[in-house]
Formats: structure tokens, sequence, C-alpha cells
């Protein structure tokens, strides 16, 4: 097995691979090399061999090999030609078999000219204090980016430079690179202090993960020390509002942040790798603090680099484009994607590699596959990527609030049993529905049958044999008849009825739109409570992380919703009147007056966030409750609908048939 793995890594590492990916299928096990952002067919291999393989990786990582249903992941170090550090990372499958795959990151830096060009950056090196970030997802290259800047700071400059690093990905010859070690009692805090003690010039942070970190960069910074450090965050204005979150001032944030970039990598026309970046200079964060949290007019954001790039043919595809126009999942595959996601993520994986992982394990059709596959490949968040697999719109909107403001891993369990309790709730009313609407099917289609055949013949027998019947029974006659085509006419009047509304009501401005939906019959129980729900599930995510209403304004006004920028306009307006939340939600019409007081109550206790989060799983039950109560009562309506027809049929064609053998007789 070692010889076969040492096979394996030697071609990978030839055609400069970034992860192999041990896929096994129903009768064998696909290896597939990821070059680029491009993932490619390697080689096969049989379930049994794969089963040794695996046994090996896991033992050279140090993970159980005696365990395979749950998912592990560990570090390995590989020698060839030089050091390469290898996180191999297995996940148990449905097939009784896990898969796994191999990431691969060379221990050492060395400054080359496929590495990626800094130029704009670098005279910002020459700056004696400051804090330099560097943001965007997984695979975007920050870590690259700042290991340049360290080696120029190093070669060009003769600085000093330090590094905290949680592990240290890449080993740069005379830098100093200090890994994380909680068990040892090496955690950033205490390395923190060793490090200012040493005279450094520059100081590498790998990343800013709390707020603690957060405040011991600032005062790094603040004390005459160049900063250089990474964040997760989709944008410059969103780094700058993740750290005012993090319990750090404005004045802070103005006095010792010199440049932000967010960058992603993206593959050209012609197959090369390129860097595309916004960058936020010094002025550009006075003029953000000092203009309501606006950037500057003339500031290119990185969507709109992308779609002059795109425009220009550039790059084929527009950033984050939907392209997708048709269900991927099932309900049932979206509850254990959702499932699995909260596993991986628990053991260390990054959103980019869970993904990875699991997109491969669903029935998508291979294009839509490939599709998602880039969409990582080039930074796609969890929330965009759960948008392009259809998702309902309240998860994607709490997916993208824990990933501004909380952990991810933490909301995750709450939309699964969100998910799941939508599904029961489904699979109950069509458990009460199919088989009524079977049989009123079915009674439709042989009351039309009849019509055309056997009734037009009584009626010609009956008046030719001159039986007499009761204005009652010409009265079924003429029902059961038309009622078909009255059945056809009402449900087509019903559903234009509703196209046309949904027109109307679409052209309305959106608070004409709330009062008119919170006031329709039936509908509005169903849309208040929803309303509700969502406001407070959100809310509760928000004051959980000491999110102010002034940051909640701002972030829901940049939201492609019109609910969400109504709702901001009216906690604008009314806040500044000196109105309390309470009060201000009693003036939105779409909302239920319990969670006023369950806010009351929150408000008074200092627990708000708390009572709204127990409100929203309350109000959940609420919904699914009213829910079945009304599905309860239409299995038995549509039954006695049904007994009431038969009965009509009955009347019109056997009590005439009585009255005639009579007559024969």
């Amino acid at each position: 097995m070692k010889l076969l793995f040492e096979d394996i890594m030697t071609k990978a590492i030839k055609q400069k691979t970034s992860d192999i990916h041990f896929i096994p299928v129903e009768n064998e096990v696909v290896i597939k090399l990821r070059v680029n952002e491009s993932l490619i067919d390697f080689q096969k291999m049989t379930k049994h061999t794969y089963a040794k393989l695996l046994t090996y990786m896991k033992y050279q990582a140090c993970l159980d090999v005696s365990t395979h249903h749950i998912a592990q992941s560990g570090r390995y170090i590989y020698n060839y030609k030089q050091l390469y550090y290898l996180r191999i990372s297995t996940l148990p499958l449905s097939l009784g078999i896990e898969s796994c795959v191999i990431r691969i990151i060379p221990q050492y830096f060395y400054q080359s000219t496929e590495e990626m060009q800094l130029d704009y950056l670098y005279h910002l090196m020459t700056k004696k204090q400051g804090l330099v970030l560097f943001t965007g997802p997984t695979g975007s290259g920050k870590s690259t980016s700042m290991y340049q800047m360290s080696l120029y700071a190093k070669e060009q400059l003769n600085l000093n430079v330090i590094t905290i690093e949680d592990p240290v990905e890449r080993i740069i010859d005379g830098i100093t690179q200090i890994s994380v070690n909680t068990k040892a009692g090496i955690d950033y805090h205490n390395s923190f202090k060793a490090i200012l003690r040493c005279d450094p010039d520059v100081i590498l942070i790998g990343e800013i993960r709390n707020a603690e970190i957060a405040k011991q960069v600032i005062h790094a910074s603040l004390s005459g020390h160049l900063v250089l450090t990474t964040l997760h965050a989709n944008s410059c204005e969103g780094a700058l509002l993740r750290l005012l979150e993090m319990g750090l001032t404005n004045q802070e944030l103005v006095q010792t942040i010199i440049n932000i970039t967010n960058q992603r990598l993206i593959t050209s026309n012609d197959k090369h790798r390129y860097l595309v970046a916004e960058s936020l200079s010094h002025e550009d964060i006075h003029y953000f603090f000092n203009n309501n949290y606006r950037l500057p007019e003339d500031f290119q954001t990185l969507p709109n680099i992308l779609q002059r790039l795109s425009q220009k043919g550039f790059i084929v595809k527009k950033w984050y484009k939907n392209t997708f126009n048709q269900e991927k999942l099932s309900d049932k595959d979206k509850i254990s994607l959702i499932g699995r996601l909260h596993d991986l993520l628990t053991h260390g994986f990054t959103i980019s590699e869970a993904f990875h992982f699991i997109i491969k394990q669903y029935n998508i059709p291979e294009q839509y596959k490939a599709e998602l596959l880039a969409y990582i490949a080039e930074g796609a968040t969890c929330n965009q990527l759960l948008s392009q697999l259809k998702y309902p719109k309240p998860t994607i909107m709490l997916v993208l609030f824990a990933e501004k403001f909380s952990d991810l891993n933490e909301c995750l369990p709450h939309i699964q049993d969100y998910l799941k309790r939508n599904y029961e709730v489904k699979l109950y009313l069509l458990k009460a529905l199919q088989y009524p609407v079977i049989l009123c099917s079915i009674f439709f289609l042989m009351l039309t049958i009849l019509n055309h055949t056997v009734i037009p013949e009584f009626e010609t027998l009956f008046a030719t044999m001159d039986v007499t019947r009761s204005p009652f029974q010409h009265l079924l006659t003429y029902s059961i008849m038309v009622l078909p085509k009255f059945i056809s006419i009402f449900f087509i009047s019903i559903f234009l009825i509703l196209i046309i509304m949904r027109k109307i009501i679409q052209r309305l401005p959106i608070n004409k739109q709330i009062r008119l939906l919170s006031k329709l019959p039936i509908f509005h129980h169903y849309y208040r409570l929803y309303k509700t729900y969502q406001f407070a599930s959100e809310f509760a995510l928000f004051y959980k992380h000491g999110v102010t209403l002034h940051h909640i304004v701002n972030l829901y006004q940049q939201q492609e919703d019109l609910y969400l920028n109504y709702l901001a306009s009216v906690i604008a307006i009314h806040t500044t009147k000196g109105d309390t939340l309470d009060q201000i939600l009693s003036r939105v019409p779409c909302i239920e007056t319990e969670l006023i007081t369950f806010i009351q109550q929150g408000e008074r206790s200092g627990k708000l966030g708390i009572e709204l989060q127990l409100y929203s799983t309350i109000i959940i039950d609420k919904i699914q409750n009213r829910f079945q109560q009304q599905i309860r009562f239409i299995q038995p309506t549509i039954f006695l609908i049904l007994a009431i027809l038969i009965v009509a049929l009955y009347a019109v064609i056997m009590l005439p048939m009585f009255d005639l053998m009579q007559t024969l007789k």
C-alpha cells in the first residue's frame, strides 16, 4: 500500500494537484485530481484495494482506522523533492464505505513567476505600523498573498517577520513561524505576548477568528508594528462590519487599518489563473465611517470588476449567475445535506471542502455538479450554494446572517429542524389528500363518461316509455350532467383569479402589499405567522451576538428583498423618533402581537435573544398545528361530497329504472 500511495502522490504532485478525491461508486472507486479549479479523472481501483489503501492513509494521518461511521480529518507530512503537508479527510457514505480527500499543501514557500503579483500592495510593507487585512472565502489565495508580502519584507526590505498560524501551512526560510498548539499551551494570546518582546517589524496572524484575537491584532497595530492577517468576509465592507460586531470601535479601525483587500482566484478563457481583487484604502475607510457606513461612489466592487471581465470575454461565467431553473434535490436530500454539512464542519472541514465532499454523494445531473463545483472554486459562500440548490428562502437568509454575525455550524441544526418540520407537514398533507384526490379524479372521469354514453341513453329510454319523474329527479339529472363542466370552469376561474391577483399585488407598493396580504381570508393567518417566524429567527441571531439595531437596518437595506427593505425603513424612521422595538413592530401589520409581548419581556429581563429563539420554535409549532387542524377536515369533507354525488347518481339512474320496471309489469 505504501508503494501505491507514493505512486498516486508522485503523479498528483507532478500535475500540480491541490486535492485528490477518492470517490466510491457502485463497483469500484474513482480517483480524481483537482488541478486549478477543474476536477479531472485520474484512475480507478477495486473497492478491496481502496479499503486497504484507506486504512494505510488513516494510519499515517493518526486517524482511528476502526471507525467508519463518522467523518475524520488528520494531518501527515509527505516528502517528495520537498515537504508537503497533507490533510486527509474521510466521510462515511450510504454505500457502507468511506470517501476520502487529500489536500496537498507545499510546506515551503518560494517566490516564482507563477505566484500572484501584488506590486500594488508592496508599498504598504514600508509602513511602520498598521493593519493590512485580506478577506475572501477559502481557496481565494489569502494565505499566499500574505506569504508573498512577508517574503518581500524579508528579502527586499530586510525586516524581521514573525508569524502565528494554526497550523503553519508553508515554511519560509529566514522567517520565525509559530504554530498554535493549545494542548502545549501555545495559543494566540500567549504567543502575542512573546512576539511583542522579540522586536518584530512585521507580524503575520493566520486568521482573526474571534473578538479576543481581533483586539490583540488591534493592540499590536497600535503599538508600532505592521500586522498582516486574514478574515472570512465576502467584501471589504463586510469585513469592517464584522470587526465592528466583534466589539471594535470605529476609531480603532480608522487608526489601525491601512488597507483591506477582498480577493478571488479566477480561471480565464486561456486557462490561466489570475488574482482579482477589490481594495479599500485608508482614505476609503475614513469615508466609510464618516458617511453613515457607505463606500465612496467611485469604489470598484469585486462583482462589478468580474462583470466587466465577463463582458470583455476574459472569463466565461458571470459572477454567481444563477443558471439553474429546476429543483436539484428532493426535500429529504436537502435535510440530509444540512446534517452532513454540520457533521463535516464540526470535524474541522471548511465550507468548500465540505461541499466538495457532499455534492458528489447526491443524484444531481453532471452538468449541474460541474457548475456547483465551479462556484465552490470561485469562492461561493454557503448561502449562495444553498440558493443554487433551491433551499427555502428563510433558511438561506438564516445562513447568510449566521455567516456574517454568528457561528454557521451552530445555526445548521435549527435549519435542519425547520426543514424536517416542513417535510413532515408535506407528508401529512400528501397522506391526507392522496386517496380523496384519486377517488375524486376517478369519479370525475366516470361521470364524464356516463354523461356522454349511459345517461343520454337512459334519458331517451325514459322519454320513449313515458316514465314520469319528479321535479327533484329532473334537477338532479341536470346537475349531474353539468357538474363536470361546472367543476372545470370553477377551477380554471380560480386559477386565473389567483394569477390576476398576484399581478395586481406585485404592482402595489410594498407597504400596501403587506396590509393586503395581512387581511386576506384564510391566507392571512399563515402569512402573518410566516413573517413573524422570519423576523424572530433573524433577530434571535442578531441579539445573541450583540448586533446593534443600526447595523441591522444597514444590513436589511443591502438585501434584494422588498420586505426587508420596508422593515429597515420602518425601524430607521421610528428609531429616530425614540420608539422602542416593540413600539415599532406594533406598526408592522404582518407581525403577530404575541411576538411584541415576548420582546417586551425579553427587554425587561435582558435576554431578548433567548426569548426570540424560543418564540421562533413556538411559532413553527403553531403553523404546523394550524395546518394539521385544517387538513383534518379536508378528508372527511371530500368523502362526504363523494357520498352525496354517488347517491345523486343513484337517484338519477336507478330510481327511474324501478319505475320503468313497474310500468312494464
